[in-house]
């Protein structure tokens, strides 16, 4: 799962790389919109890359606990791709708590700037996301407001890549497929 996220923490860059070109192009241009889709798509595309994988594991596992080869873990899924998301959670963590320093002034900046670096290019797929509802919401004029609402994305990304993978092993553990499979007659 660690793979697939640095693979699509790449595929997102390049095409914000590729958007970022198209909109210095056009420097009236001030919408997010296509950093949005960006982000949708990236994100939508990594959970069915985590989907499908946790699904080919929830289907191997069946097959080895029915041969009693392997007892059943409860939310093998959710626990495997928790581990993989380990470095997002302790970062959005760290980003949360330099927050909370920093509305406090005592200090935290530079921790709050590279937690939220480490954040962008770690898991870039919910950045556009962060940027939608920050300027959708008119978020963007306090930087402190528009930071913590990124780092809340990314953590809650997170936490929605292990439901998803959840599902995946659920579904692929009881052979349940999406779409339906062609009978051979």
């Amino acid at each position: 799962m660690l793979v697939y996220q640095f693979g699509m923490t790449i595929f997102s860059l390049v095409l914000y790389f590729a958007v970022g070109m198209v909109q210095d192009a056009d420097p009236n241009d001030t919408s997010c919109l296509w950093e949005v889709l960006i982000s949708v798509f990236a994100t939508a595309f990594y959970f069915i890359l985590v989907f499908l994988a946790a699904w080919e594991t929830g289907a191997r596992d069946r097959i080895k606990v029915d041969t009693g080869r392997e007892s059943k873990v409860p939310f093998k899924g959710a626990l495997i791709t928790g581990i993989a998301n380990i470095p997002n959670f302790i970062v959005s963590v760290m980003g949360i708590v330099a927050y909370s320093f920093v509305l406090a002034e005592v200090g935290g900046n530079a921790v709050a700037a590279v937690s939220l670096l480490l954040l962008k290019y770690g898991a870039s797929m919910y950045l556009g996301i962060g940027i939608g509802l920050v300027t959708l919401f008119g978020l963007g004029t306090s930087s402190m407001i528009s930071y913590f609402v990124q780092v809340i994305i990314f953590f809650a990304g997170a936490v929605c890549c292990c439901l998803v993978s959840a599902a995946g092993y659920g579904a692929g553990y009881r052979n349940l497929h999406l779409l339906p499979r062609k009978k051979n007659d």
